[in-house]
């Protein structure tokens, strides 16, 4: 059986500055939406150096690139170190997101005693805040 992902080259680049030693073992778990839900990566790379182990704890933002073709863009979250014998395991957790906002959130006044029927017109009425399409 031929295992065509062995293959591959990784690249990480890391703000667009330092590049991730691409003979390290690496593997990708990159999760895509076609929804309103951020788009994430989890990258495990084994044997990093200190000084690219601090580097991604500064939160760069991280691009991967799979044989010279764009996969990933996104800040990194979180990053772990540790020990997997015999290795050390470093995991870096990425989203496309991160600094930028939700929409704002709308809020409207509803008095006691307000009914269901009374609340769904408030709100897909013209004047609502919520721009509903009905």
């Amino acid at each position: 059986m031929n295992n065509k992902l062995s293959t591959r080259s990784i690249r990480i680049v890391l703000d667009d500055k330092i590049t991730i030693n691409e003979n390290l073992h690496i593997k990708l778990n990159v999760v895509k939406s076609l929804v309103s839900l951020p788009n994430s990566a989890k990258v495990e790379i084994f044997n990093i150096s200190e000084a690219t182990y601090e580097k991604l704890k500064a939160d760069p933002l991280v691009k991967i690139y799979v044989d010279d073709h764009f996969l990933f863009s996104g800040k990194v979250i979180n990053v772990f170190n540790e020990y997997a014998r015999p290795d050390w395991l470093c995991s870096i957790y990425c989203s496309d997101i991160i600094n930028k906002p939700f929409k704002d959130p709308k809020y409207i006044d509803i008095k006691k005693g307000t009914t269901n029927k009374q609340v769904l017109e408030m709100i897909s009425s013209p004047m609502s805040p919520f721009n509903l399409d009905t």
